[in-house]
């Protein structure tokens, strides 16, 4: 059976309620066939320290004209702006005015969240979306948890717990599950609500579990395209490994699927493209997000403004960023990196051509996020129509994941 990729935007539609939603019903007559939606509270800075950098930050053009976008470094939040709202319950609303769309929570972190409560509300989510929702489990990122009171201590082991936990709750099918963790514990509790259809929702991992345990216990992989260690050729390997490893368990490795999030810039016009990645603010993106740790922007010739060990998920703290740093940071960041390490960048033709690379890999399910547009709003028009062949292309391009042998593995 031929299995295409479905491609989508995140949900980032922040103006208000009505919008949210709107998002995700246009997006659905438009011919997406996913939308991705995330768990967060704040992005890489609070909103004083964000203009105190970039000035006052105005909702953006989304691909679908006539609906915001958030902003690129801090969330908006003034009385025009309704903020950052509950994932959970934005898939509610957007499910229930949908009826093919699928949509994926990418990700919600097993810290502030206990796994047993998610997948309860993600077997809320299974009837009203009727089966059409996938959900990633992540370790969380320090600017979701330090501010709000939380310590990233032990991240990585809740995660692993977590999907083990719901792993046990789905194969009980309302029985009791005893668990003893490090962190997250069950003493006979069971799962009181059954899934909508005849097989549970997918529930995936973000990075912080090892493959082996993704294939083992969880239904896939979320990652990103330009963060993915090795780049192509190490998402290739990494799928191929979650998929003996959940072969090993003796669980069919065609039924996991494989997710990710490319940041691109995309306009035809290659001025364009390099006045993009020449903005102060993709230069800040990139610092931020372009690799797991700064050492890595070696193997494409530059330094890491902030040093070998930054890493964003484990060292932007937004209650503790020094305008003054930031600022001096960005001017080091040439846009070279920006193109090379932060983002697929090109025309659409070029990022179409990148990403059917992915997707025979064995990439299934792609979030798609513009940063051009959030840096020049003029470009609205030439992004929406960019954005709608980038979609059909990549939904015509078959998986094509590496072949495990059940009795081999």
């Amino acid at each position: 059976m031929v299995r295409l990729a479905k491609a989508g935007v995140y949900n980032m539609g922040w103006s208000n309620w009505d919008e949210a939603v709107a998002l995700g019903v246009e997006a659905e007559k438009g011919g997406d066939k996913v939308q991705f939606f995330t768990d967060l509270m704040v992005r890489y800075l609070f909103k004083e320290t964000g203009e105190k950098i970039f000035g006052k930050e105005k909702l953006a053009p989304s691909p679908f004209p006539g609906i915001l976008s958030n902003g690129v470094q801090a969330v908006p939040y003034g009385p025009e702006l309704m903020g950052v709202t509950d994932p959970l319950l934005v898939m509610g609303a957007v499910g229930a005015q949908t009826s093919t769309m699928e949509m994926l929570l990418g990700a919600i972190d097993c810290v502030r969240h206990a796994p047993q409560k998610l997948l309860q509300s993600f077997l809320t989510l299974d009837h009203i979306t009727k089966g059409r929702g996938i959900y990633a489990l992540g370790g969380s990122e320090i600017k979701q948890l330090t501010p709000y009171g939380f310590s990233r201590i032990g991240s990585a082991k809740k995660l692993e717990e977590a999907i083990q936990i719901i792993r046990l709750l789905l194969e009980a099918e309302g029985g009791p599950v005893h668990f003893q963790g490090e962190h997250w514990k069950m003493k006979g509790g069971s799962m009181p609500i059954r899934p909508y259809g005849d097989k549970p929702p997918k529930i995936i991992c973000a990075p912080g579990v090892s493959n082996e345990i993704m294939g083992r216990y969880s239904d896939g992989m979320l990652t990103n395209t330009k963060r993915h260690p090795g780049g192509l050729e190490g998402f290739r390997r990494d799928v191929a490994i979650m998929r003996e490893s959940a072969a090993k368990a003796g669980r069919n490795p065609d039924d996991l699927i494989v997710s990710a999030c490319p940041q691109i810039i995309m306009h035809d016009d290659p001025a364009k493209v390099q006045e993009l990645a020449n903005s102060r603010e993709l230069k800040f993106v990139t610092m931020m997000t372009g690799k797991e740790r700064g050492y890595m922007w070696k193997d494409y010739g530059f330094e890491h403004p902030l040093g070998d060990e930054f890493g964003y998920a484990r060292k932007q703290r937004p209650e503790d960023a020094d305008p003054e740093v930031i600022n001096a940071a960005i001017e080091k960041v040439p846009a070279e990196a920006v193109t090379q390490i932060g983002f697929h960048a090109g025309s659409v033709q070029q990022i179409i051509d990148e990403l059917s690379a992915w997707v025979e890999a064995g990439l299934d399910y792609i979030g798609i996020v513009d940063y051009g547009l959030w840096v020049d709003h003029d470009i609205a028009p030439a992004a929406a129509e960019n954005h709608r062949k980038l979609v059909d292309a990549l939904q015509k391009v078959e998986v094509k994941h590496p072949k495990v042998a059940l009795e081999d593995a």
